[in-house]
């Protein structure tokens, strides 16, 4: 076999990923328009923002770090053009998620199966990841946004995780100890994205590999809380089936809306929305290059964010927004946001 030598490879890709970033974009249904942020020439494998819109996203290994992983912030204030290295693992590990919840950083990688978070902000040189707990088969991190009257303090996460590779299910983890409690057995279903509403639900995404699976349900905070206290976990069929729908690979809960990102196998990324209330569906968009996927959806103030990656070489971050119609359910809302990243949120253990 023939080989190339490693610099004429790298101006290679360099220019085809050059080549594809500014045509990388989603194919929209009516009523929404787009714009490209930013984009990395690398793969994302999970990304936050903060109350400023400022992304943090986790990145390698692939083009621009093939040897290594680490976790950047790019700010708003800049037009997304400044980019500072905050986290590196010095070495290549497969992220899963990264959520910002009170100026900590959260994220998870499946080589090792570890959580782990840093405190922000970073002092130079870049932060070492500090270990939190050992999950295998991590998937999602979420906080539930509700601490009065709930049995998980704000220092409770939730996290979707397989850990046996068997049987994935959602654990409350103590982020001040590493220890966790299952919450829900979903009793074999593939990993699943979680959210919570403005009530403090859950919401879980069956995660089926192809369009066979899928559905959302609903667990109260009331259900939530007696299965933290009481040590006995949660089923399914605890559970309300509030959407029968083809997969799930990521949620993002605006107001009375839900995001979905889903991720086929063999098949074409897509967005949807669900208006929780009516229970009605409206497609967005789907990536419009085959073999791309949607690394994640976050929401500020009304704007959603997601990435689309190939898992390699591009990532583009872009804004979606709305165009506002009557009896829109986005009426007044200042916009959209989507960014896509990798195979991660691959509906997949």
């Amino acid at each position: 076999m023939k080989k190339y030598g490693t610099a004429p490879l790298v101006a290679l890709l360099v220019m085809l990923a050059a080549a594809r970033a500014f045509a990388q974009n989603v194919i929209l249904d009516s009523g929404f328009t787009e714009q490209t942020l930013f984009n990395v020439q690398d793969s994302v494998t999970g990304f936050d923002l903060d109350s400023s819109g400022n992304i943090y996203y986790m990145q390698g290994p692939g083009l621009s770090i093939p040897a290594d992983t680490q976790i950047t912030e790019s700010t708003a204030s800049s037009g997304y053009t400044s980019a500072t290295t905050l986290v590196d693992y010095n070495t290549p590990v497969y992220g899963d998620f990264l959520t910002l919840h009170n100026s900590t950083l959260f994220y998870g990688e499946s080589t090792a199966g570890n959580v782990s978070y840093t405190g922000l902000p970073v002092a130079s040189p870049p932060a070492t990841p500090t270990f939190l707990a050992n999950m295998p088969g991590n998937y999602d991190l979420e906080f539930s946004g509700t601490t009065a009257t709930t049995a998980a303090p704000a220092t409770t996460a939730f996290v979707s995780a397989n850990l046996t590779f068997a049987d994935n299910s959602v654990y409350a983890l103590n982020i001040n100890t590493g220890a966790y409690v299952q919450v829900l057995d979903t009793g074999g279903d593939y990993s699943g994205p979680i959210a919570f509403t403005s009530a403090g639900d859950l919401l879980y995404g069956e995660s089926g590999g192809t369009p066979a699976g899928g559905g959302i349900y609903l667990f109260t905070a009331a259900q939530v809380n007696t299965a933290i206290t009481s040590g006995t976990s949660l089923q399914i069929s605890n559970g309300t089936e509030i959407i029968n729908n083809v997969g799930n690979s990521d949620f993002a809960v605006v107001g009375n809306d839900l995001f979905q990102a889903f991720n086929q196998y063999g098949g074409t990324a897509s967005l949807t929305l669900y208006n929780l209330s009516t229970m009605t569906s409206t497609p967005i968009g789907t990536v419009d290059n085959s073999g791309d996927f949607f690394a994640g959806i976050r929401d500020l103030d009304g704007n959603l964010v997601v990435a689309d990656t190939d898992n390699f070489s591009t990532t583009n971050f872009i804004e979606i927004e709305p165009v506002p119609e009557p009896g829109s359910a986005w009426l007044g809302l200042a916009g959209l946001v989507i960014v896509m990243a990798f195979g991660r949120k691959c509906a997949s253990a």
